[in-house]
C-alpha cells in the first residue's frame, strides 16, 4: 500500500490572492487464497429432498491505482468577498482476477470453474472544472458554487474480450451558510450534490457463491448514483 500527497501554494503580493496545486497518489494490491467447504441439506415437508456439497479454492488478486490533481486560484473581489476557480483531473484503475478451482481426484485444486472465474478491469477518468463565490462577514459567512464532472468510464472484461465505454456529465451544486447569533452560538446550513460510480465488485460479471444460500453476480449495466446531502447544525456553549 503506497500513498503520497504533494501540495504547492503560492501567495501573491495582493492579499488573499493565492494559487495552489494539490496532487494525490494511491496504490494498493491484495492477494487472497482461501478454501470454501459447504454442506447444505434441503428439506421439503420435513423430509430431506436434496443435499449439496461445495468444495472449492478461491483466489483473488486485486490492484487499485489512482492519481488526482487539483488546481485552485482564489481572487479577492472586495475586502470580504472572494472568487475561487478550480480544476480537478483524476484517474482510477481497479483490476481484479478471480479464480475458483474445484478439488480433483488427486486432492489438489487445479481445475478452474469457468462460471466462477473472471479477470476484469474498471477505469475512471474524470475532469471537473468548478467555480465558487465566498463572503465572510462578522455576523455571517456563506459560499455558493458548482462544478461539472465530465466522467469517462471503461469496463474491460478480459476473460470474454468485451469492452464497454460510456460517459456521464454531472453538475455538483454546493452551498454553505453560517450565522453567528452570539459569540458562543452559531447555526450552519450545508448542501452539496455528489455522484458515486459502482464498484468493480458490483460490475464484475462473476458468480460469487461464498455464501451458497445467497449467490449473486455482478451487473455490468449498473449506472452511477447521485446523492443530495443537506445538513443543518446548531452549536452553543457556556464557558461557565
Amino acid at each position: 500500500n503506497v500513498t503520497s500527497n504533494l501540495l504547492w501554494r503560492h501567495k501573491f503580493k495582493k492579499i488573499s490572492r493565492t494559487l495552489s496545486v494539490n496532487t494525490n497518489f494511491n496504490w494498493y494490491q491484495t492477494k487472497n487464497t482461501g478454501l470454501l467447504y459447504s454442506l447444505n441439506n434441503y428439506y421439503s415437508g420435513g423430509i430431506l429432498s436434496e443435499r449439496d456439497t461445495t468444495d472449492q479454492q478461491n483466489i483473488q488478486d486485486n490492484e487499485a491505482k489512482s492519481i488526482s490533481t487539483k488546481i485552485a486560484y482564489t481572487e479577492p473581489l472586495t475586502k470580504d468577498a472572494y472568487l475561487e476557480v478550480d480544476y480537478s483531473i483524476s484517474y482510477n484503475n481497479n483490476s481484479n482476477d478471480r479464480i475458483t478451482n474445484v478439488e480433483d481426484i488427486n486432492g489438489k485444486y487445479e481445475s478452474p470453474i469457468d462460471s466462477l472465474s473472471n479477470s476484469f478491469v474498471f477505469s475512471q477518468f474524470v475532469n471537473t472544472p468548478g467555480i465558487n463565490f465566498r463572503m465572510n462577514k462578522k455576523k455571517y459567512n456563506f459560499s455558493i458554487g458548482s462544478s461539472v464532472g465530465l466522467n469517462h468510464y471503461v469496463q474491460n472484461d478480459i476473460t470474454t474480450g468485451n469492452k464497454y465505454n460510456y460517459n456521464f456529465t454531472n453538475f455538483y451544486p454546493q452551498a454553505n451558510v453560517q450565522i453567528k447569533m452570539k459569540s458562543n452560538q452559531n447555526i450552519r446550513l450545508y448542501y452539496n450534490g455528489s455522484s458515486n460510480a459502482p464498484s468493480l465488485e458490483q460490475l464484475q460479471p462473476t458468480v460469487v457463491n461464498t455464501d451458497p444460500l445467497n449467490v449473486y453476480i455482478g451487473n455490468q449495466d449498473l449506472k452511477q448514483s447521485f446523492r443530495h446531502t443537506l445538513n443543518l447544525n446548531y452549536s452553543g456553549s457556556n464557558v461557565l
